[in-house]
């Protein structure tokens, strides 16, 4: 009996979702170095006993991997707030932690972003302190938490973009698969897609 001639194989068929997760992933470029000049270089030594730190502080506080550093970001504001509540001149003292913990590489961080950093902090001590003024305490702790989020998760933005575009392009990607099999009564197809993107946030990106 003659051998059955081979199968020809079908070329995969993508479809548009997913030829525009791939784009959108081709787009993302690395973050540029800062120069000679103006990048921050911190001690080896100190770093050293800054990632012990925070090495045990990660394994108290379980959290995702991509949410680690975004707390370690919280958590050093909250420290150097404490000391210093105008926040003045924390931008580079944030980013030298940073630094020293390696939740980036040494030199890779410098002056503009100790620029932008300082002005993001700025921004929101100074809306904090507009919005919280004379209300309640639960309101306070609340709207409190709340630009803390806004604040580290937009300083995350500017030090590590590709990063935060890696997540937002997957997370856009099934947003777009799954919106139409999604089905909530009472809700108008807006406001559906407005709480599944909130729930996808939630579950896959954790944040």
């Amino acid at each position: 009996m003659p051998d059955a001639a081979p199968q020809k194989e079908l070329p995969i068929k993508l479809s548009q979702f997913t030829k525009a997760l791939l784009e959108s992933l081709k787009t993302i470029k690395p973050k540029s170095k800062p120069d000679d000049f103006s990048k921050l270089s911190v001690s080896q030594t100190v770093s050293f006993f800054a990632i012990v730190y925070e090495k045990l502080r990660n394994a108290v506080e379980y959290r995702e991997d991509h949410l680690i550093r975004r707390a370690a970001i919280e958590r050093i504001i909250r420290r150097r707030l404490m000391l210093n509540p105008e926040g003045r001149g924390e931008g580079e003292n944030l980013l030298r932690e940073l630094l020293w913990a390696r939740y980036f590489d040494n030199e890779s961080l410098g002056s503009d972003d100790t620029v932008k950093i300082q002005q993001i902090l700025d921004k929101y001590l100074l809306v904090r302190k507009h919005i919280i003024t004379g209300r309640d305490l639960d309101t306070q702790q609340f709207l409190g938490q709340y630009l803390y989020d806004l604040m580290t998760c937009e300083i995350e933005e500017i030090l590590s973009p590709e990063t935060v575009t890696r997540y937002a392009s997957f997370t856009f990607f099934i947003y777009q698969v799954l919106r139409k099999k999604i089905k909530i009564e009472g809700l108008e197809e807006d406001q559906k897609d407005a709480f599944f993107l909130t729930a996808l946030e939630k579950t896959y990106r954790r944040s």
